[in-house]
């Protein structure tokens, strides 16, 4: 029979806690994709590690909406953007225009708008 320390045993649970952390569903943002609506088809998945910004407010510069997404969720503030920046790098979106209503005071529960969109310049580039 094996004995193990006392703090052995805890480092061993705290390892098999962590390894099972990314299995829970606050990792998971491909199934946010059933939630995205495309308007305009036909651009480019972006890179994972392309920044997406997302916005509060419309940029003042030129835009296209290529897609929307609308959704409740109450997985956090952390897991809406990580979805809607999922979701705008594999639809080829710039940027992301989110309008977000909290349903309670700690963010958790939420209702979101979102509106995938793409800058006229990389519009031209990605047609030559």
């Amino acid at each position: 029979m094996i004995r193990f320390h006392k703090t052995t045993g805890y480092l061993i649970l705290g390892c098999a806690l962590v390894m099972l952390l990314p299995l829970t569903g606050c990792g998971d943002v491909k199934r946010s994709s059933r939630y995205y609506e495309p308007i305009i088809v036909g651009h480019t998945a972006k890179h994972g590690n392309v920044p997406i910004p997302v916005l509060k407010t419309p940029p003042k510069r030129p835009y296209q909406v290529v897609g929307k997404m609308v959704f409740e969720t109450d997985e956090g503030i952390n897991f809406v953007y990580r979805s809607l920046r999922y979701n705008a790098r594999v639809n080829g979106a710039d940027a992301v225009i989110m309008r977000m209503t909290p349903k309670r005071p700690d963010l958790m529960d939420a209702f979101v708008e979102a509106q995938m969109i793409v800058f006229p310049q990389q519009i031209e580039q990605t047609r030559h």
